[in-house]
């Protein structure tokens, strides 16, 4: 799912530098437009992602397929 449409939702200010993704053991800094540019995935098959979820993040151009960002749990607007 487009990551863009949940900052659309969220109003998110146009003097935002940045972001954090939060996950269970660290904080991974991106910028708005990779994080625009990105998308989400929730579940696999119809069913969560229970063991490195909740959310997992890919690039929209693809670079990190095989290596996606795992166990986010929130995202920080800088």
């Amino acid at each position: 799912m487009p990551i863009g449409h949940f900052l659309d939702n969220a109003e998110i200010s146009k003097d935002a530098s940045g972001a954090i993704l939060v996950t269970d053991s660290k904080e991974i800094p991106i910028s708005i437009d990779d994080l625009y540019h990105s998308y989400f995935l929730f579940a696999r098959d119809g069913k969560p992602l229970k063991e490195d979820g909740p959310v997992h993040l890919y690039y929209q151009d693809g670079s990190n397929k095989d290596n996606p960002i795992k166990h986010i749990t929130a995202i920080k607007i800088k």
